[in-house]
């Protein structure tokens, strides 16, 4: 079967999820997808194109779709729960991964620190909802966020009920309709 070019991002995507970018090198790319290294110049011209688009596919994935689906939901309990809903399915192997390689290369720091200003804005006109207090919705927009990373280095030491839990009291705190339970809703 050829591999189109989101077959190699989504395979980037599992090495840094499951072995970290240390083995994110052409030859296991190629190794895991059962492919040649001329299929991967087909498709990048070099690694470095290659991890440049893996982080932006990583960025779109994870965030810019994440917030367009979340931006057309109206009613705020629902708005809530779709966004809890869908961060909790985000790969946090592969989120910590990147924040430990972003201290060592530039590039991915650059990536990490855009993706985490946009998400954190995001958080910030999503609060705008509750109140008109631009500094507290920064703030408890910084809170949030600050949460969900320092939550990545605890998971899964603490139980998804515990997140939630903690995270529902988060959420009362800022002014925001509590997550629910139930997953499946």
């Amino acid at each position: 079967m050829k591999k189109t070019k989101k077959h190699w991002l989504d395979a980037g995507l599992d090495i840094l999820e499951q072995w970290g970018e240390k083995k994110l090198k052409i030859d296991f790319l190629c190794q895991q997808l059962n492919m040649t290294k001329g299929s991967f110049y087909h498709h990048f011209a070099n690694r470095k194109e290659y991890i440049y688009e893996l982080l932006e596919y990583w960025s779109k994935k994870y965030t810019t779709e994440i917030i367009e689906t979340i931006a057309k939901i109206d009613e705020p309990t629902e708005k809530t729960y779709q966004l809890i809903k869908k961060v909790l399915v985000i790969p946090q192997n592969t989120e910590i991964t990147i924040r430990i390689w972003a201290l060592q290369n530039e590039t991915v720091r650059q990536f990490q620190q855009q993706v985490d200003d946009v998400r954190i804005r995001f958080f910030e006109t999503y609060l705008q909802n509750t109140n008109d207090d631009i500094l507290l919705n920064e703030k408890n927009a910084q809170l949030i966020y600050t949460y969900y990373v320092g939550c990545q280095y605890l998971l899964p030491r603490i139980s998804q009920e515990d997140y939630i839990e903690m995270l529902n009291h988060l959420l009362t705190i800022v002014g925001l309709p509590p997550y629910f339970h139930n997953v499946d809703k």
